[in-house]
């Protein structure tokens, strides 16, 4: 089951990798890529595991449509 906990480091990861990641008005997440203005939503309350698991997805797909490269030589960038 994943909790708010596994959210809050996904954040955390996406805006080292310099993703601005506001809360909306209906209670998500909105993760927007800076270098292209692509966005997407996580949930801030997951259901289940996989919620957790397809937000990483989407993050990892805006992140190599931009080739947004890690800001340190850390070859874990894509273990979000």
């Amino acid at each position: 089951m994943a909790s708010k906990h596994d959210i809050r480091s996904l954040i955390d990861g996406l805006q080292n990798r310099g993703f601005i990641v506001r809360k909306t008005n209906g209670g998500h997440y909105r993760m927007t890529n800076t270098q292209t203005g692509k966005f997407g939503f996580i949930p801030s309350t997951p259901s289940d595991y996989r919620s957790i698991l397809n937000a990483k997805a989407l993050a990892k797909r805006l992140c190599i449509v931009s080739a947004i490269q890690p800001k340190s030589d850390n070859p874990s960038f894509y273990n979000l």
